[in-house]
């Protein structure tokens, strides 16, 4: 499968860290997603019921920023392929998530998961 929905810099204001200082205050964490999805019959119908609605995940995505129980970006990029691969049109799905501050001498730290039903 070549066909993928992309989305590039969602962003989660929430706590995430497993230092002290790091959950006192809620901090931006970007995230990119990558669903594969088939869209040929989109491509030819141009119905919205015929392809995976980017705004109903995205607005999924943004209720995990409300988690109160997620210390590593490890554990969110899982929350987050976990909740793209309920939808019935996804079969998989690259996550990438970006912390910025998390290492010192460097800009960021990412990690990216690959997941399929």
């Amino acid at each position: 499968m070549n066909d993928a929905i992309l989305v590039k810099g969602l962003v989660l204001n929430m706590v995430l860290g497993i230092e002290e200082w790091e959950r006192e205050s809620p901090q931006d964490v970007l995230v990119d997603y990558r669903i594969e999805v088939d869209l040929s019959r989109v491509g030819e119908t141009d119905l919205m019921e015929d392809t995976l609605n980017y705004r109903t995940v995205n607005k999924s995505l943004l209720s995990l920023a409300d988690e109160p129980e997620v210390y590593t970006i490890e554990r969110l990029a899982s929350l987050i392929a976990r909740k793209i691969l309920s939808f019935d049109r996804a079969l998989a799905t690259t996550v990438r998530i970006t912390k910025s501050g998390a290492l010192r001498h460097a800009e960021s730290v990412a990690v990216e998961i690959v997941r399929q039903k």
